[in-house]
């Protein structure tokens, strides 16, 4: 393969809304598409947050990899200034996103994520 063959191709978000949020932690099945070059992971809090004082984003082996200690209020945003790992990476497989209450275990509460992704073709 030469970089030649390489193309690029727009970049793409895939949204996950989560709602009913209940428990120690929620897992947002499928948000990264396998061979996404994740650029960004944002959220924004659909509904309030009941239970957790603030909730932690992050792939399943770094906890607050995306977020820490996220407000709770509706509105709530996120974006890249809240990672706590500073590596745009591209994820082989399909990603899971795990939002991890902090300060109680959520009771109630609504969370869209949104993967933002640039895919390659050769």
């Amino acid at each position: 393969m030469s970089f030649a063959s390489l193309s690029i191709k727009a970049p793409k978000t895939r949204t996950v809304s989560v709602v009913g949020m209940t428990g120690a932690s929620v897992i947002v099945a499928g948000v990264v598409p396998a061979g996404a070059l994740l650029v960004g992971l944002t959220t924004r809090v659909g509904a309030a947050i009941t239970g957790a004082t603030g909730f932690n984003i992050g792939d399943g082996t770094t906890p607050n990899r995306w977020g820490d200690n996220i407000g709770v209020a509706l509105n709530t945003l996120t974006d890249n200034t809240d990672w706590t790992v500073g590596t745009i990476e591209v994820f082989p497989a399909t990603k899971d996103v795990i939002l991890t209450a902090v300060g109680g275990n959520f009771t109630a509460g609504a969370v869209d994520v949104t993967a933002h992704y640039i895919e390659s073709a050769i």
